[in-house]
């Protein structure tokens, strides 16, 4: 079963830091990839969405970007034998389907661990920049 520490970091009741394991270490894993991975060396960028695209407005031009970075991001986990995308699991869910506030956005996937042989389902948040500023889309 996978196996890692808790973020943020944490102590545990003997005061050693608090591990996490199954499904919340593997969704931590995926959402460390996804996250701003750009760094000031031009030879160690990540993949990840990137402050760029974690901050841009929720819009259908940038779903089909997440998206394609989403399918980046698990190919590089596929070569590694760590995790695999359910690609027909992807999906967007808005406010017209009445399961987020308005203004919101989530990608919701599954995807495989390898190394506990099951799968696994993230929901991604993505907020408008109209969110609790009084505007309307």
């Amino acid at each position: 079963m996978p196996k890692g520490l808790a973020l943020p970091i944490k102590v545990n009741s003997s005061g050693g830091s608090l591990l996490i394991e199954g499904s919340d270490n593997d969704n931590k894993i995926v959402l460390l990839a996804l996250g701003e991975t750009e760094n000031e060396n031009a030879f160690q960028q990540g993949i990840g969405l990137g402050a760029s695209m974690i901050f841009r407005i929720n819009d259908s031009g940038l779903r089909g970007i997440v998206i394609a970075k989403v399918r980046e991001i698990f190919n590089k986990f596929k070569r590694e034998l760590r995790y695999e995308l359910v690609e027909n699991s992807l999906r967007w869910i808005d406010s017209s389907s009445g399961e987020v506030e308005q203004g919101e956005a989530v990608l919701e996937l599954r995807y495989l661990s390898k190394e506990a042989n099951e799968l696994r389902l993230l929901q991604v948040p993505f907020s408008s920049s109209h969110q609790g500023s009084g505007q309307s889309k």
